[in-house]
């Protein structure tokens, strides 16, 4: 298989073409692209989890972590994965005939580890990127998948946990990082404005009459005027 030239590094893909290279002949060649697309999605995964699990594994002793607690995977938005969907295990089974089946079913464990992931830990991670995002223009699909889940799901839960909407809560970010610099900078309201991640003034004005009742720069009077 012939070498990339485009100057783009995964970090594995020499590993992962001679994973594909020992699959080779032992599938029809129709199966063959889809279970290595498989192999990629895995192979990508499990290397996130690898360098986490190695981590908690090499201080055991001394903070007595778990390199199998899920949740220790959770916080720092890894995928947990699964025994059998790791890549160590694939890698052991490559010259097996079944090999297309051992990553079918790797594949299967591994989105039903997904599907267990709990609705608290999907909105935590949606707040967590949008609260380090929310000057940049952002999407639901971003959000989702900063979150591991659809985008339709992440709207679901997050409504239910928070009793608000994603938009909703993206807004509130922006203005109440708007508050803080109306309230100690110097800064126009227009500049905040960008700053915050509102595409217009005319957004930023109704978003922030809308959540703080006044207008920016009334808001901006009455903080400096309490401050005095």
């Amino acid at each position: 298989m012939s070498k990339s030239n485009n100057g783009a590094n995964l970090g594995f893909e020499n590993e992962l073409w001679k994973m594909a290279d020992k699959m080779r002949g032992h599938m029809d060649s129709g199966e063959y692209k889809h279970v290595v697309l498989g192999l990629i999605f895995l192979k990508y995964i499990s290397d996130a989890f690898q360098g986490k699990y190695d981590t908690l594994k090499a201080t055991v002793e001394s903070d007595y972590t778990d390199p199998e607690d899920r949740d220790e995977y959770a916080a720092a938005n890894i995928f947990w994965v699964p025994r059998d969907a790791r890549w160590e295990k694939i890698q052991a089974e490559a010259k097996q005939p079944t090999i297309g089946k051992i990553i079918d079913d790797a594949m299967t464990a591994m989105l039903d580890s997904m599907d267990q992931t709990t609705s608290s830990q999907i909105v935590e991670r949606a707040k967590s990127f949008v609260l380090n995002h929310y000057a940049e223009p952002i999407t639901l699909d971003d959000i989702a998948g900063a979150a591991f889940t659809s985008k339709r799901n992440l709207t679901r839960v997050f409504i239910t946990e928070t009793g608000t909407t994603v938009t909703t809560f993206i807004q509130q970010a922006r203005v109440w990082y708007a508050c803080n610099q109306l309230r100690f900078t110097n800064k126009s309201c227009a500049q905040i404005a960008f700053e915050s991640g509102f595409g217009s003034i005319q957004q930023f004005n109704r978003a922030f009459r809308k959540l703080q009742m006044v207008t920016p720069s009334y808001f901006r009077e009455i903080m400096i005027a309490g401050d005095k």
